[in-house]
C-alpha cells in the first residue's frame, strides 16, 4: 500500500514539474509544440465558440504542422515562428514552400491558450486555440 502511494506521489510531482515547465517557457518555438484545438473563431473581440468534432492541429519540433479532421484526414504544412507565425505548403516538384498564412500570435493562460490573428484578407481574422493532450 505504501509503495502505491509513493508511486502516485512521484507521478504527481513529475506531472506538476512538466506543467510548470510549459507555463514558464518564454521561447515561442518551444511553447507552440504540441496538440491544439480551436475553441473560438471570429473578429476580435466578437468571438463565437466552435464545436471541434475531433479536429486539431499539432506543431512538431521539426517545423511540421499537422492539421487533422475526422472528415478529411490529415494535412501537413511547414511552419516557423519568430515575431510572426508563418505557415506554408511545401511542393516537392517545385522545391518551394508556398505561403498559406502569416499570423500574429499570443500565448496566455500559462501557455495553454493561443490567440492567432491572420494577417491578410479573411472572413474570420482571429481564432483562439486551447492546448490538448
Amino acid at each position: 500500500m505504501k509503495t502505491k502511494i509513493l508511486i502516485a506521489l512521484v507521478c504527481l510531482m513529475l506531472y506538476t514539474i512538466s506543467c510548470e515547465k510549459i507555463a514558464n517557457e518564454t521561447d515561442p518555438a518551444k511553447v507552440i509544440l504540441g496538440k491544439w484545438e480551436i475553441t473560438e473563431i471570429g473578429n476580435w473581440p466578437n468571438m463565437e465558440a466552435v464545436d471541434v468534432n475531433g479536429e486539431y492541429v499539432k506543431y512538431l519540433t521539426d517545423s511540421i504542422k499537422i492539421e487533422y479532421s475526422p472528415d478529411f484526414g490529415s494535412m501537413q504544412k511547414n511552419y516557423w515562428i519568430d515575431t510572426l507565425l508563418h505557415e506554408c505548403i511545401y511542393v516537392q516538384a517545385e522545391h518551394k514552400c508556398f505561403s498559406t498564412g502569416q499570423f500574429k500570435y499570443e500565448f496566455y493562460d500559462k501557455n495553454n491558450k493561443m490567440r492567432q490573428d491572420i494577417l491578410g484578407p479573411a472572413l474570420y481574422k482571429t481564432c483562439i486555440l486551447k492546448r490538448i493532450k
